[in-house]
């Protein structure tokens, strides 16, 4: 990634809004001070904010465009502030890098002896002003950086700041700062980009609310949070319904961010430092999206500048979580959900100890007895048939045939796994709802079908799928199928204790609700028929198929 630097100006000065409250608003009353205030905003040498110009070589000249505004206050000081307002651009100064701003509109407070039409800047008074205008949440009066931003191919922007003191009444002259910076993303492909959302780790804010502060060489600069925890870890493009179409040769599409900086212990400062764990998802109008991580790298924003990357969007999934199969299916009246994209499979050590969890590569994948690990606890490999407990989890995949070794269950299995993630598994009521209640229900699987060599799998389509499960699939026809939402559940078998049986013969997947302090219930399925509300003793291993529910 190479930088463009936008010159701007260093202001050095506080802004401290935090404690503002708002009064009640003063009435027009006898002798009120009626003034014509107009200010002029720049950055020195005449380079400032909105449309973009020039090239990497030449960098960027931006100016004034057609409706910016400022938002606009009296620094009296916390409570003792008199007015706020907004001052619009006037239309000579579309165009310019510098432009000339009138009052638009405001409010007035009460803690003063005096009343305003219009709000007069006064000299020896000092005032600060944002852009842009709805930067500040007059609300709360607390800034905000936008987490959803709109494309735009002229209205380009990074957030700026300037204090400015009047010398003359009615004329006040500010030279803007910029508060963050900005990321250009260079998209090459073919798609319509609907919008593109960027992420980073969850503990490092990226929009949300933040304060107005120096950083090391006496630069203003926004800094996120304000100890009120309203701010999120990313930041969204919305692109409008209609798209922005990629282009082989590359579509920019331009991202305000702030930039990010963390506390050094030793030395006590805050210094920059870049986003980790940064995503980027691109989403198309078609609702499919493009994913791309920053691996082992950081997103660095400075202050003032521009950091450009570029990336091919190749390839746009149906937009499911992360390990989960497109269909959606109902699970009850209200609820949809995705099924993960195979069965669970624990690997474990030689004690039968889990040390990994992860699904199957495929969704006809099973170990049973052609596993490494017929008999548990003797070699170290890898485990798809559990017992209903937690105690799995916590002492291993116990090999006993006493019931009273098992207690708990999974009802949340991304907590149990500890990747903090929402899979689970069914309750007795969502498989039966699966299975008998949904819509054209008894349409929506089959049982006894080949899949990839694996024999007696059941099928199962996603709500409101039109076409036909087949009795046997090869590979082609598969991959087909499998895109088209359909779920596979293999017949893995059982476990009793050490031992495995009925592999390719039979399937048995737990659900989350118990029968009692032995039993619960599960899925039981063979080539002749499916059992959605049956119930087995909790020792016994059984397969697992997660789920995660859709938004």
């Amino acid at each position: 990634m190479k930088k463009i630097i936008i010159a701007m100006a260093a202001i050095a000065a506080a802004f401290s809004m935090a404690s503002c409250s708002k009064e009640q608003t003063v009435s027009h009353k006898e002798n009120p001070i009626v003034g014509k205030s107009v200010i002029t905003a720049s950055i020195e040498n005449d380079l400032t904010r909105t449309t973009l110009e020039g090239n990497d070589d030449e960098g960027y000249k931006v100016f004034w465009s057609a409706g910016d505004n400022l938002f606009l206050c009296d620094e009296g000081g916390s409570r003792d502030m008199n007015w706020v307002a907004e001052y619009k651009l006037d239309d000579s100064s579309v165009g310019s890098p510098k432009g000339t701003f009138s009052w638009h509109t405001g409010d007035y407070f009460i803690p003063v002896n005096k009343s305003y039409q219009e709000p007069l800047i006064e000299n020896g008074n000092v005032y600060v002003a944002t852009h842009p205008f709805d930067l500040m949440d007059l609300d709360n009066f607390r800034l905000i950086w936008k987490t959803e931003q709109t494309y735009s191919t002229t209205d380009r922007y990074i957030p700026m700041y300037a204090v400015a003191e009047c010398t003359k009444d009615g004329e006040a002259d500010f030279k803007f700062t910029n508060l963050g910076g900005m990321l250009r993303l260079t998209v090459k492909g073919s798609a319509y980009i609907r919008s593109i959302k960027i992420s980073a780790a969850e503990n490092e804010a990226m929009s949300g609310s933040f304060l107005v502060d120096e950083d090391d060489n006496d630069n203003m600069v926004g800094k996120m949070g304000n100890g009120a925890g309203d701010v999120e870890n990313y930041i969204i493009l919305d692109c409008g319904a209609n798209g922005v179409r990629l282009s082989e040769e590359g579509t920019d599409f331009y991202i305000s961010m702030p930039c990010h900086y963390i506390i050094d212990e030793e030395i006590m400062k805050w210094v920059l430092e870049g986003y980790s764990d940064v995503t980027i998802t691109l989403k198309d109008t078609d609702g499919k999206t493009c994913v791309k991580k920053l691996n082992n790298k950081k997103l660095f924003i400075e202050r003032s500048q521009i950091t450009t990357a570029t990336f091919t969007a190749s390839e746009f999934k149906a937009n499911v979580p992360e390990g989960a199969l497109p269909g959606k299916f109902s699970v009850s009246a209200d609820k949809q959900v995705y099924f993960s994209q195979g069965n669970l499979t624990a690997t474990v050590d030689a004690a039968g100890k889990p040390t990994a969890w992860k699904f199957a590569a495929n969704q006809y994948d099973y170990l049973g007895e052609g596993g490494a690990n017929k008999t548990i606890g003797t070699a170290v490999g890898d485990v798809d048939l559990f017992g209903w407990s937690t105690n799995a989890i916590k002492y291993g995949i116990s090999t006993s045939t006493n019931e009273n070794d098992y207690s708990g269950d999974f009802v949340d299995w991304g907590k149990n796994i500890g990747d903090g993630s929402t899979w689970r598994t069914l309750s007795k009521d969502e498989w039966v709802y699966l299975f008998e209640t949904r819509t054209n229900a008894s349409s929506l699987y089959k049982y006894g079908v080949t899949v990839c060599g694996k024999t007696n799998c059941v099928v199962i389509a996603p709500d409101g799928f039109t076409g036909t499960i087949e009795t046997s699939y090869d590979a082609t026809a598969w991959a087909i199928a499998e895109a088209a939402g359909l779920v596979c559940l293999p017949a893995a078998g059982r476990r009793y204790g050490p031992n495995v049986s009925y592999v390719g013969g039979s399937g048995h997947y737990w659900s989350s609700t118990a029968r009692d302090s032995n039993y619960a219930y599960l899925v039981s399925f063979s080539s002749s028929a499916v059992s959605p509300g049956s119930y087995g003793l909790r020792n016994f291993g059984f397969s697992v198929r997660l789920i995660t529910e859709s938004k």
